[in-house]
């Protein structure tokens, strides 16, 4: 808003040099630009461009061009009257200046500042050249008044190309100047990486609509009598070929806008502007097909300047063009300052009533508003976006995604806060989702997106001062926390307030995620743990896992109060028999166990696979010739060298006892005789979906292993069998019990050998 205001000036001064430059009232135009030096400088740029061109006219002389001296002096105390303004006009430009201009210039430099990127805070290309703050536009509002003038203004050209030639030259002036100044902006932005004449869409997003609409207003009617006239004289085949061709072309412009999503871009959701939009399409459709079919000429209509001779009729066409750019360049779902829509209208209410002196964070997008329509002060917001402002806009963001209460309090205190507003929808994280502006936005959204729980995300009602329907404000002096823990599962004034309900089917080894939300409202003198329960339907714990509550900060060092987001995940035993379970969780330290406090926060239905056991009673350890480290015995084993040269290797394997690491199983080919590998298959049990970590004591596994044969040359190789842990790569020794007429090497055992043929083919 800060910057909004004087730019809504914009329209006012333009209109009101341009129509005192046609009313041959120079020193009241210059006089307008000079009050326009000290609201908007663009304006003022804008206006001494127009008026330095008004003192030059064409002439049949030799030089084609003269200057008019009388209307030079003006210009000259204009800028002598500058020079006396200069401290104001210095400020505005110091304001400018400060926060774009590059010290190190560099040819092309700010185009590769995320700053002015595409989603940046001051975005200069967003569809070029038409949005942006580099683009003909700022917004897909402003486009849609420039895409509905442009085909009405083409249209009335082609139906009487003398409209331009009779237009007047100072409201020409109005569109020439526009392009001048937006390349001279670009220019700037080039060779200097600057603002240092605004950005080029501050000289077009106003003027070249005015231009277009004072061209269409002046205009319209002749144009429209004759297209009339020329439809009238057609025969009948072309009439019908001139409303089919029309309609067809118009209907199939209104589906392409509609499948693209194109009229909420526009703002033009209402019907009536998609009305307006298409007409204006199928006008200028039927003009083009009208001219191609009908040659007759038309007697020139009277020159523009002969209809706006007097000041009076000029006056009255101002006001017409003003109420015009008021009707048609409000679409809904662009509000404006006089068009807040009510849910930001209840909350300007609501800080019209809070101590003037209060300082305001949060979401920024929401605090546009404030500083004008309810006149307290801001932080920060997405239009006032005051110098250096980069730490505080990231200690703001981070505090306002943060999953502590405590993190946001000590960002209040820190900056003087004492009110903090929040959009609930903002919670709702997606991939395309906007933070803030770059260069904050790509340094957020991972922050965001990883983030256990938001604890502004659901305020307990206790601390919320106003509760609207899009917008909830927070007191950053919460005095009503310690009424929230009588709700809560509490020890020692830590408890639990709310948790994600878990709920699910779980298969061998499934994981449990799931969020907690802690509250604290007294000193915490210990570092707790939480500690997981898997009880059955007996009531008996079957498993058991503690960690940290607060792995990041211990919550001996919480401060006080709080209230905390913490995420958690465990896998299920995989020793667990199928079956339903509940899981308990309880508030313990680490010096003892207390169930006392424990509650149920989820159920879980649990389906383990089914197993196989060795029912012998012989003494295993005895009974075979290969054993790996007194856990994994090789019970039974056959190897097919098959036709589709690959080598097939049946195993059973008997879990001698519970193993509390994942190892894989390796199989080498090697040249027979050396340690030359061949060829080699390293695999987790199963096609890695049984891994030896959840096998049961006096479990025999199954396996197949495939070892491909089609890079082996030929010659003799062998076959040997090993395992080794999944995440150090050492390997499991064999036992000392292993039969000792086995090959072994380097805690493998040779089980296979065998020649391998020449496959090769003779030519």
């Amino acid at each position: 808003m800060a910057a909004g205001l004087p730019r809504s000036f914009m329209a006012p001064l333009i209109l009101g040099i341009v129509f005192f430059l046609m009313t041959d009232r120079y020193w009241i135009a210059i006089g307008i630009a000079l009050i326009s030096a000290t609201i908007y400088l663009p304006a003022a740029v804008f206006g001494i461009t127009i008026i330095a061109f008004v003192t030059i006219e064409s002439t049949e002389g030799p030089w084609r061009y003269r200057i008019i001296w009388r209307r030079i002096l003006p210009l000259v105390v204009f800028f002598v009257l500058l020079l006396l303004l200069m401290p104001i006009v210095v400020e505005r430009l110091q304001g400018i200046w400060t926060i774009f201009f590059e010290q190190n210039w560099s040819f092309g430099k700010i185009l590769r500042d995320p700053n002015y990127s595409r989603v940046g805070r001051w975005a200069l290309i967003k569809d070029f050249p038409f949005m942006g703050l580099g683009g003909l536009v700022d917004n897909y509002s402003e486009l849609w008044i420039l895409v509905t003038l442009t085909p009405l203004s083409a249209a009335i050209y082609i139906l009487r190309p003398e409209t331009y030639k009779n237009f007047p030259r100072i409201l020409k002036l109005l569109f020439i100047v526009s392009v001048i100044l937006y390349l001279l902006a670009w220019l700037a932005i080039f060779l200097t990486s600057s603002i240092m004449l605004y950005f080029p869409s501050r000289y077009t997003r106003l003027s070249l609509a005015l231009a277009l609409l004072l061209f269409v207003v002046i205009n319209l009617g002749p144009p429209i009598r004759i297209f009339r006239t020329r439809f009238q004289k057609l025969e009948r085949t072309p009439k019908v070929l001139t409303i089919t061709t029309t309609v067809v072309a118009a209907l199939t412009i209104y589906l392409l806008l509609e499948q693209y999503d194109i009229w909420s871009r526009l703002g033009a959701n209402r019907t009536s502007l998609k009305v307006i939009l298409i007409v204006v399409y199928a006008f200028l459709i039927g003009t083009i097909i009208l001219i191609s079919l009908s040659k007759d000429s038309i007697p020139e209509p009277l020159r523009v300047t002969e209809r706006l001779a007097g000041k009076k009729e000029f006056s009255i066409l101002v006001t017409i063009v003003l109420a015009a750019l008021i009707l048609i360049g409000l679409p809904p779902d662009n509000h404006g300052f006089f068009t807040i829509e009510p849910p930001t209208k209840d909350l300007m209410t609501f800080f019209q009533t809070i101590p003037k002196d209060s300082l305001t964070a949060g979401y920024p997008c929401s605090l546009d508003y404030v500083p004008i329509a309810a006149r307290r002060q801001i932080l920060f917001s997405c239009e006032f976006f005051p110098q250096n402002a980069s730490d505080r806009i990231m200690d703001n963001m981070r505090a306002y995604y943060s999953n502590s209460l405590s993190e946001v309090l000590d960002f209040c205190d820190k900056y003087g806060v004492d009110y903090f507003v929040v959009v609930p929808r903002t919670f709702n994280i997606s991939e395309d989702m906007f933070i803030y502006f770059e260069p904050y936005n790509s340094v957020l959204y991972p922050e965001v997106a990883s983030q256990a729980g938001y604890v502004l995300g659901d305020i307990p009602q206790s601390m919320r001062v106003y509760d609207g329907e899009k917008f909830i404000v927070m007191q950053c002096d919460p005095d009503d926390i310690g009424e929230l823990t009588n709700q809560a599962t509490q020890i020692d004034g830590l408890g639990i307030l709310a948790h994600d309900e878990v709920s699910s089917t779980l298969s061998q080894a499934g994981e449990v995620d799931m969020t907690v939300k802690w509250i604290a409202d007294k000193e915490i003198l210990a570092d707790y743990e939480v500690c997981f329960s898997i009880k059955n339907s007996n009531g008996e714990s079957k498993q058991k896992v503690c960690e940290p509550l607060s792995p990041d900060l211990p919550t001996s060092q919480w401060s006080i109060p709080e209230i905390r987001y913490e995420t958690y995940k465990f896998r299920i035993s995989p020793y667990l028999e199928s079956g339903a379970y509940s899981i308990l969780a309880s508030i313990n330290t680490r010096k003892e166990v207390d169930d006392r406090f424990g509650i149920v926060i989820g159920e879980i239905t649990y389906s383990a696979l089914p197993r196989t056991f060795n029912t012998s009673k012989i003494n295993s350890k005895l009974a075979y010739d290969v054993i790996w480290g007194d856990v994994i015995a090789l019970s039974e084993y056959d190897v097919t060298n098959s036709k589709s040269n690959t080598l097939e290797l049946d195993v059973r394997w008997h879990a001698l006892k519970r193993m509390g690491e994942s190892y894989k199983t390796f199989a080498h080919l090697r040249e027979a005789g050396t340690n030359v590998i061949a060829g080699q298959i390293d695999a987790i049990p199963r096609n890695w979906t049984y891994p030896t970590d959840w096998w049961e004591a006096n479990e025999i596994v199954t396996d197949t292993l495939s070892i491909p044969l089609n890079d082996l040359g030929p010659g003799r190789y062998e076959l040997w069998l090993g395992f080794y842990n999944d995440e150090s790569g050492e390997r499991l020794p064999l036992a000392d019990s292993i039969n000792p007429t086995l090959s072994t090497k380097e805690e493998a055992v040779k089980i296979y050998d065998f020649e391998q043929p020449d496959l090769g083919m003779d030519d």
